[in-house]
């Protein structure tokens, strides 16, 4: 199963913070659209501003374009995503369970995508990610086009 791995913007620290992975709720067809779109996107190393842990790390990195709405029905706290550092508590960071895609929001930039001070104050709700790579059950070429 294909892994695509999404960040929270922190406005103040202008940087992505990882929150969740999600590898459900795709159709063939939209997985198939969605790898056709993201070709072109497709970045050699994650921009400075990318926060994430060694363990998350993708095997694909994304230009910061896309943005997709999920559903995410828990927030708790985690010493391995990075989303909302600091803002319950000075170690603390969150990370979204049990996420599933529900479209792309093509009229949004990933600076308009839920910000990571507003995921402390979420539960279970519909929150706009910005897709920041992908680890790949598929051949890594077939996406990068080697």
């Amino acid at each position: 199963m294909d892994l695509f791995s999404f960040a929270c913007c922190d406005n103040d620290k202008e940087e992505f913070q990882t929150i969740c992975k999600i590898g459900t709720g795709f159709t063939d067809v939209v997985l198939k659209e969605l790898y056709l779109s993201l070709k072109s996107q497709v970045i050699p190393q994650p921009k400075s501003y990318y926060r994430y842990s060694e363990n998350l790390k993708p095997d694909v990195w994304f230009e910061p374009t896309e943005v997709w709405e999920v559903k995410a029905s828990d927030l708790t706290c985690s010493p391995v995503y990075s989303a909302a550092t600091g803002v319950v508590a000075p170690d603390k960071r969150k990370k979204s369970e049990f996420c599933g895609f529900l479209r792309v929001r093509e009229e949004k930039k990933p600076e308009d995508a839920t910000p990571s001070e507003m995921v402390d104050k979420a539960s279970s709700l519909f929150i706009v990610f910005y897709l920041f790579g992908t680890r790949l059950a598929r051949n890594k070429a077939d996406l990068i086009g080697k």
